[in-house]
């Protein structure tokens, strides 16, 4: 006799069998790394590798080759006449950090009687407290490498560009920004891909800041001849929109903002960053100084390491225990210093 019941389709289930929902949470999951990879900022700036064991992995740097006169007849070859480049070579070593994880815990009735996809809200909010971290790690680890001394003997550290007025100036900062140009061109750090991180205040006072003037032009060009110099379609083509808060470089770095610069002394004994067991630099790697001057960091992606063992990767999945929906984020990696002449910190004192 029949019942009226059917059998509908489940489409989230695997091959008609298993959780019904197992497609679904695969794809969050898909679409959960793609936000991670795009809310984190850092990453693709750094040099980066992976590893599919072990605990650590030496990055090699290398020195610079010198050019010479030649005379005729001389044998270039031979060590005797001084005519070879030694390029020295050193290596920087970068450890696995204690793993990195965000997890949350819904009940299933609680789940079921709210209006909105709990689920789908805390695996994005996972996504980002992950990708804030690894930013805050990278941030570190570049102001960090301003203030180190050479990998390669003979060659640059890393250095310092202070003014107190930087977070409250906009001349301040471009000045900054042109000191720190300087300095990387007299250390031959390459002008491609040169970076400048800042707090958005900062940015956008370089923006809207009419004392950012060309004064010493002959004849002097002023903010009131020809708009801010940064914005100018005569002096900086394509560089911007005031209206729309908009700045894309400034003394050839492409300017970048960033809420995860730090401004406090990061102690080693901070649960997160020191290097206490369960902190991240637990291994080896350092992520914490006092940072409390700092206002943003000037780098070329040679200046920082970054060191994979587990990229970002999400589950989830119901538990009967709990009679709820377990998800769990996770990544494992390591940043450290590799060529501190590519970096500059900005800071106030």
């Amino acid at each position: 006799m029949a019942n009226n019941n059917s059998s509908p389709t489940r489409v989230g289930q695997d091959n008609l069998a298993g959780d019904t929902r197992a497609l679904f949470l695969k794809l969050s999951s898909g679409e959960i790394i793609a936000q991670f990879n795009a809310m984190n900022i850092m990453a693709p700036l750094v040099r980066n590798q992976s590893i599919s064991g072990g605990k650590s992995k030496a990055f090699k740097v290398s020195g610079r080759a010198t050019a010479k006169t030649h005379s005729p007849g001389t044998n270039i070859f031979d060590a005797g006449n001084g005519l070879l480049s030694q390029i020295a070579y050193s290596e920087r070593v970068i450890f696995v950090d204690n793993k990195l994880i965000a997890a949350t815990l819904v009940d299933d009735l609680e789940e079921a009687m709210n209006d909105v996809d709990t689920r789908g809200t805390h695996t994005r909010e996972i996504a980002e407290a992950l990708a804030v971290v690894v930013d805050q790690i990278l941030i570190n680890t570049v102001i960090l490498a301003a203030r180190a001394s050479s990998t390669i003997t003979g060659l640059n550290g890393g250095a310092v560009v202070s003014d107190p007025d930087m977070e409250t100036s906009g001349v301040a900062l471009v000045n900054a920004l042109f000191a720190a140009a300087q300095n990387f061109d007299e250390k031959s750090v390459p002008k491609q891909g040169r970076i400048a991180l800042v707090r958005s205040s900062m940015y956008y006072n370089m923006i809207r800041d009419p004392a950012v003037s060309i004064a010493g032009t002959s004849p002097t060009v002023t903010q009131a001849t020809v708009g801010y110099p940064l914005l100018n379609s005569n002096l900086s083509p394509g560089n911007g929109n005031f209206a729309k808060a908009q700045l894309v470089e400034c003394a050839g770095f492409t300017v970048m903002v960033s809420q995860h610069i730090p401004d406090d002394n990061i102690l080693s004994s901070d649960a997160l960053f020191g290097s206490d067991p369960g902190g991240l630099s637990e291994h080896g790697n350092v992520y914490f100084g006092d940072f409390s001057a700092t206002s943003g960091v000037c780098f070329h992606r040679s200046a920082v390491g970054r060191l994979t063992a587990r990229a970002m990767s999400l589950q989830s999945e119901y538990d009967m225990d709990y009679d709820g929906w377990k998800t769990l984020g996770k990544l494992a990696m390591g940043a450290g210093i590799l060529q501190p002449e590519s970096a500059v910190e900005l800071a106030t004192a």
